[in-house]
């Protein structure tokens, strides 16, 4: 149900799910706060689901984050779309996880170079991850572990950095007029 008040338009709180679903579909589009925060708990619980269903199936790391990431897809395109609402290019969602993903490599390499001596490079590399060798071999070549230690931290910062930023942009209310994403998601159409 909508009720008009001025110029804008009301959904009733058990549509705004439905709201964010209808969102996913169309990505290049605003989306309200209210859309795109009553369907965060089910996005990650969606991410959850399948990082737990993956484990269980005996994924590899790799294989699970990017289940998760796969997962998660409905939930960034939402992240896009609010992001958008407030003027902000879309793609500022995409920062925070491409960090995390650099995060998790950078990690995965120094923990691979830490083993490298007492379970073997390869078996070390294979048990955990079955990663490629790319991270471990170039973090050899350029220092070794502590490098790799030294650039985890470093995107581990860029990433909270990157995603305290979004989430704080994600809060702020909408654009009250059309901007160059689109119209304003609380207009009535006309």
């Amino acid at each position: 149900k909508r009720s008009t008040k001025g110029n804008t338009a009301r959904m009733a709180p058990n549509s705004h799910l439905l709201g964010g679903l209808r969102a996913v579909i169309r990505p290049s589009a605003r989306v309200a706060r209210a859309e795109f925060w009553s369907f965060v708990p089910f996005g990650l619980s969606l991410c959850v689901i399948t990082a737990f269903v993956a484990f269980l199936l005996g994924f590899t790391f790799l294989g699970i984050v990017l289940s998760v990431f796969a997962a998660g897809t409905p939930l960034l395109l939402l992240w896009w779309g609010r992001l958008q609402d407030v003027g902000i290019w879309g793609a500022h969602a995409l920062s925070p996880w491409l960090s995390l993903f650099a995060f998790l490599l950078c990690a995965s390499a120094a923990y691979a170079l830490q083993n490298e001596a007492e379970a073997g490079f390869r078996q070390a590399r294979d048990h955990l991850y079955g990663w490629a060798m790319m991270p471990e071999i170039l973090f050899k070549f350029v220092g070794g572990k502590w490098v790799a230690i030294l650039l985890a931290f470093i995107s581990l910062f860029i990433f909270l950095f990157r995603f305290v930023f979004s989430v704080s942009q994600a809060l702020l209310p909408s654009d009250p007029t059309t901007n160059r994403y689109g119209p304003n998601p609380h207009e009535v159409p006309q």
